[in-house]
């Protein structure tokens, strides 16, 4: 969701980025006393809504959800020990979905007019399968976006919650024009554009779980995987369901917590 400002007093990084002469005075600026636009990153708000806080319709939606079984929108033919697992995080994110104080989705507000959304609970669920037993092979990979429809539905109503934002006096001040989608985009509209552009936020994870072998998990409390010796995975994969939040602060617990175990191993060796 695009929302150039008009507003010609404004400067932006666009406008910083495309004129040498203010790209110096931010440059001297920053390096004379640390302020000034070279303190501020690409997404200047970022914040993470609960679902009761951009929606009237939260609580059809959670009643929705707790109908759903684990079954009835992964794959076809899946793992029973994966159905397991999934009916497991089902109840855990229905009850973020429920909590009023946790995260649905992600509001990313560029400095430069734009709204991007992420969906932090996602119910979607893809496939990684290997196409061969060649390690140098890629594996199949469908990641399934929006095949759970409340996926979508999520974020069609943080879409139209942008459009509150907007509405607001100190945006107006502003003078955003929207233009993706139009402001009087119907239902249909919204829903087709968010089909048309779904996609990953560049913070891939969850596809290597920490869970039970029994639960469809890959790796033990350990970051071992099953069934192999001296095999760990520390990265994002092995969360098993998204936090709330950006990946980098979670990683560096994870990465912390695995240095501190191989240590106590050397020194028990």
């Amino acid at each position: 969701m695009t929302d150039p400002y008009q507003n010609p007093t404004l400067i932006t990084s666009d406008t910083i980025s495309t004129s040498q002469t203010l790209m110096a005075e931010a440059q001297a600026q920053f390096y004379a006393n640390r302020t000034g636009p070279w303190t501020s990153g690409p997404p200047d708000g970022d914040a993470f809504p609960p679902l009761s806080a951009i929606t009237n319709n939260s609580t059809s939606i959670v009643s929705r959800v707790n109908k759903q079984t684990a079954t009835q929108y992964l794959v076809n033919g899946s793992d029973p020990h994966v159905i397991s697992g999934f009916s497991a995080q089902l109840k855990l994110l229905l009850s973020a979905l429920r909590d009023e104080s946790r995260a649905a989705y992600e509001l990313l507000n560029t400095n430069y007019g734009s709204f991007s959304i992420a969906n932090m609970r996602p119910l979607s669920r893809g496939s990684i399968k290997l196409q061969s037993s060649d390690p140098f092979q890629p594996p199949a990979i469908d990641p399934r976006y929006g095949s759970n429809p409340i996926d979508l539905e999520i974020l069609s109503a943080a879409i139209l919650f942008n459009r509150r934002i907007l509405a607001q006096p100190s945006m107006q001040e502003l003078q955003p024009i929207q233009l993706y989608p139009l402001p009087d985009a119907d239902n249909a509209t919204i829903m087709n554009i968010i089909k048309a552009g779904i996609r990953t936020e560049y913070h891939p994870s969850c596809s290597c779980p920490m869970m039970p072998l029994n639960m469809g998990g890959v790796v033990d409390p350990n970051l071992l995987v099953y069934g192999t010796q001296n095999l760990r995975v520390v990265d994002a994969s092995i969360m098993p369901l998204i936090p709330a939040s950006h990946l980098q602060a979670v990683m560096y617990g994870i990465a912390e917590k695995v240095n501190i175990q191989s240590q106590q191993r050397d020194l028990f060796d």
